[in-house]
């Protein structure tokens, strides 16, 4: 039918797909199941949230100590502490505009401690946070950031961040994890 078309171009390509409504509502032998019609269109359309939400389960996946008790981390945090933006102050206040999320464990798989920090800023304007103490030898990793410019939110390998603080854009969540500092 004419009644309504719709074209979505996916970013990786300059290929246009031309999908006709009504043969997204009521189905074509020649294109296949209708679900999967739509499905296509959709996840072109939004690509880039979907592999941003592959590479998240991904990360979720590697550092076991976001989703189970593992042993008690070597670097002295306890397995799991919330704070509204300043690690030695837990207390989470009305006026609180933050939160902040620390997972710790020590993986025997790896061998070594496996360390998540979660910040989390809800309000609309940016916060400079001061990040938790960490032993001789380690540093924090940046891996998430979702006010990265040009959706580059995720990083294969932890950015290193050198300095005390870490500033968080407004409405924006960003992931760490300890890393072994280079000498």
């Amino acid at each position: 039918g004419q009644s309504g078309k719709t074209t979505t171009t996916p970013p990786s390509t300059t290929t246009t797909y031309t999908w006709d409504l009504d043969v997204l509502k009521y189905g074509n032998n020649n294109k296949g199941n209708v679900l999967k019609d739509a499905q296509f269109v959709l996840l072109n359309k939004n690509k880039d949230y979907f592999d941003f939400c592959k590479s998240v389960i991904a990360f979720r996946k590697k550092h076991r100590c976001i989703s189970r008790k593992l042993d008690n981390a070597h670097c002295g945090f306890p397995d799991i502490s919330v704070n509204g933006g300043d690690p030695e102050y837990t207390q989470i206040t009305p006026q609180t505009r933050t939160m902040n999320v620390l997972y710790a464990g020590f993986d025997p798989k790896k061998q070594e401690d496996d360390v998540v920090y979660l910040m989390l800023n809800p309000y609309w304007e940016s916060i400079s946070l001061r990040l938790p103490a960490l032993p001789e030898g380690l540093a924090w990793g940046l891996c998430i950031d979702t006010a990265a410019p040009d959706k580059a939110w995720i990083h294969e390998e932890p950015q290193l961040c050198k300095a005390a603080y870490c500033k968080l854009e407004g409405r924006s969540t960003k992931v760490l994890t300890v890393i072994r500092k280079e000498v």
